[in-house]
């Protein structure tokens, strides 16, 4: 597919992984990670009335994504406590708790992968934000983990 020039730069600017080496400002969060997840737009389990095998399958697939961005950064060192926010880019707006139920599963898999618990309010905020974009080459997830 060929993409206008100001999109695919906006496109690689959206999928840059990044992450911050420098040591936390005191009082104030320090962004540890940020993830750019292209294509995957989770969806709210609640708007479904599809067969529960998709609905599986759909979730499974995402997870399996997020674990595949997660296992390549090494070396990332924290202290609890944590902020974590998941940012959708789609189509259109989910309703704020349609928007914390679509992410359930992607928020279970951070929670291991920091090896938290998700349930435990010491250990992590969890934030949902969302915009809508009408080109579907820039829709995704970013991910975004900081100190507190």
């Amino acid at each position: 597919m060929k993409l206008p020039p100001d999109v695919a730069a906006r496109c690689l600017d959206l999928a840059a992984p990044t992450r911050t080496t420098s040591p936390p400002t005191p009082g104030r969060d320090s962004v540890l990670m940020t993830v750019w997840l292209p294509g995957l737009v989770p969806v709210s389990r609640a708007n479904q009335r599809g067969h529960w095998a998709v609905t599986m399958r759909r979730e499974r697939e995402y997870s399996a994504i997020l674990w595949a961005s997660l296992r390549r950064i090494q070396g990332l060192q924290w202290r609890l406590p944590l902020s974590v926010t998941f940012h959708r880019v789609g189509a259109k707006l989910l309703d704020d708790d349609n928007l914390a139920g679509a992410y359930k599963r992607l928020r279970d898999c951070v929670a291991d992968w920091l090896r938290i618990d998700d349930g435990d309010r010491t250990a992590a905020a969890w934030a949902y934000t969302q915009q809508t974009e009408r080109m579907k080459a820039l829709h995704g997830t970013r991910l975004t983990i900081s100190e507190v």
